[in-house]
């Protein structure tokens, strides 16, 4: 998909379905405390995870459970936050994931935020707490990135893909409208509100 087809089916979502849940639940993650993250990334998931909730024994589970599993989601905020704050300036586009250090830490939190919240939870979640680096997966997703096994690795893999992928809508940004790489990110947040530049 090139720059223009992406522009024109991000405005069509967006009129059609509209994005506030997804937009107050970033802001919140990106301001507020832990407690206020748990609560944004909880209702969050709560219906955008819902399959997870709803089919698995663990998200039927957790839901069955939420008073625990608010505090599960509460302490795996707390235990990752100082890899988070670590990897803050650290961007998909710009992130080094072959540096075994950003690797580790990629793996880590994806491994431990699974174990709350599923294999597709677990890249939401991070996404919230940090857009810029973590992008979204689920089964359709997988399948179409050929991610037969949901695990640490095989996000490390789609996170290398995905970031071949953005590297090349920028550059064609840039070619199309006559811009730097730099300056085409800036054109793709102001079309889009994307901030994962």
């Amino acid at each position: 998909m090139n720059y223009t087809e992406l522009i024109r089916a991000h405005a069509l979502y967006e009129s059609k379905y509209g994005n506030n849940f997804y937009r107050i639940a970033l802001n919140v993650c990106q301001r507020g405390g832990i407690e206020e993250k748990t609560t944004a990334i909880a209702s969050f998931l709560i219906y955008f995870n819902r399959v997870w909730y709803m089919h698995s024994d663990d998200g039927k589970n957790a839901f069955n459970n939420l008073e625990k599993h608010v505090s599960d989601i509460y302490e795996v905020i707390k235990m990752t936050s100082p890899i988070i704050e670590e990897l803050k300036d650290i961007s998909l586009i710009n992130a080094d994931l072959d540096d075994v250090f950003i690797e580790n830490s990629i793996k880590t939190l994806y491994k431990k935020f699974s174990n709350v919240f599923g294999a597709t939870g677990a890249s939401k979640a991070l996404h919230l707490l940090h857009p810029k680096l973590f992008v979204m997966w689920d089964d359709n997703i997988r399948r179409n990135y050929q991610i037969d096994v949901p695990d640490d690795d095989g996000y490390l893999r789609f996170l290398k893909v995905a970031k071949k992928e953005i590297v090349e809508f920028v550059k064609d940004c840039a070619k199309k409208n006559g811009l730097s790489f730099e300056d085409a990110e800036r054109l793709i947040k102001e079309k889009t509100g994307f901030k994962a530049f």
